[in-house]
């Protein structure tokens, strides 16, 4: 026992436990204050964050309230704002390079590199932001972290666009859209979604495609389907939510709640909860009667 409890701080750190939890609750408060009332109400939101964390010496968790206000500003296209507040922060891409995993939580090094990757973009400093979006999706593929990649490839499509690298957007667009076909994350198109729309478009009618590129453009057309959802309100709601989705998509290859919970980046717990409710909204007791009644009436 006395070797477990001193085990604790160090499974805490390398899980990230309370990072995460920090992290999604602030980002999401943030987002849907955002949302709802604007940036200022979104800004008080992280500047209470930030009281906090500097009250209880959560240090590493202020560098991720930074990315978040950076993010919030440039939604709001007040790019100059963001560079300041980033000059500001302390966030040094240089750590993220050379520190080790154990050093540096992972979460925090690709949100950094995700927000200041999009500033870049959007201050017109393509290369600079490409040769960042390339060393840091390179180790995202040996870390094994699926969505950080899915960013990635899609903000080097954004970045390749906008600097009129056709043949480049593509390469990146097609690495997304193959991870968006294994993964079923919604999320990091749907956050770019102004952006990726007529990158989208002009991917499709470039013509037919064979094999895997036709599967490309399935998911293309998939993802462009989700934007029209967003943009218009429709009494007809979906049956499942996004995130409901992708557990079942993952219950069709019969994986146990453990390899669910490793593939869409989420807990055993979580999923379990998912999968209630999708017990519930199919009317089925179990998940091959799930996925039966999915194939049915046609939400896979």
């Amino acid at each position: 026992m006395s070797a477990i409890g001193r085990s604790v701080p160090r499974q805490l750190e390398k899980h990230e436990a309370w990072f995460v939890i920090y992290a999604a609750g602030y980002t999401i408060s943030a987002y849907r204050e955002f949302d709802e009332f604007g940036l200022p109400a979104a800004l008080a939101i992280v500047a209470r964050a930030v009281e906090y964390a500097d009250l209880n010496k959560l240090y590493r968790l202020t560098k991720l309230l930074a990315c978040l206000r950076i993010d919030l500003l440039l939604r709001a296209n007040l790019t100059a704002d963001a560079r300041a507040v980033l000059e500001q922060s302390g966030i040094d891409l240089e750590e993220y390079q050379s520190a080790s995993e154990n050093l540096i939580a992972w979460r925090e090094r690709d949100t950094a590199v995700h927000v200041i990757s999009r500033l870049l973009i959007r201050e017109g400093q393509h290369q600079q932001a490409l040769g960042l979006l390339a060393h840091f999706s390179r180790r995202a593929r040996t870390d094994g972290h699926v969505r950080a990649r899915m960013k990635y490839k899609i903000l080097g499509a954004i970045a390749h666009h906008n600097n009129g690298d056709a043949i480049e957007q593509d390469e990146h667009l097609e690495a997304a859209l193959a991870l968006f076909k294994k993964s079923r994350f919604a999320r990091s198109f749907l956050d770019e979604k102004e952006a990726l729309a007529p990158i989208l478009n002009q991917y499709l009618a470039a013509g037919d495609r064979q094999g895997a590129e036709r599967q490309n453009a399935t998911c293309a057309r998939t993802i462009l389907k989700q934007f029209e959802a967003g943009s218009v309100h429709s009494e007809d709601q979906p049956l499942l939510s996004l995130r409901e989705n992708e557990v079942l998509h993952e219950l069709v290859h019969g994986f146990s709640n453990k390899v669910i919970a490793r593939n869409i980046d989420v807990s055993e717990s979580t999923v379990r909860f998912h999968l209630r409710n999708i017990f519930t909204k199919l009317n089925v007791a179990s998940r091959l009667q799930a996925v039966t009644v999915a194939r049915q009436k046609k939400l896979l």
